[in-house]
């Protein structure tokens, strides 16, 4: 069944990537966005060849959001 959506979200595979890569979202931040699972989120990325953050490069990316957003 071409076209056909999926729960999920591999439809929506270049909106994850673009969350990711230019809005620098967290794959937390991603779920609360559009409802697909962090754990599935993560999935796409890495079969997209995008190599998801460590704890240290995220934290940072963090920290840099809250001081942007006060």
């Amino acid at each position: 069944m071409a076209g056909r959506k999926t729960k999920y979200g591999s439809d929506r595979t270049p909106e994850i990537i673009r969350l990711y890569t230019e809005e620098n979202l967290s794959l937390h931040a991603i779920f609360k966005k559009t409802g697909i699972h962090p754990q599935i989120v993560k999935r796409r990325l890495l079969s997209s060849g995008i190599t998801i953050r460590n704890k240290s490069e995220a934290m940072k990316l963090s920290h840099k959001h809250r001081r942007e957003n006060s």
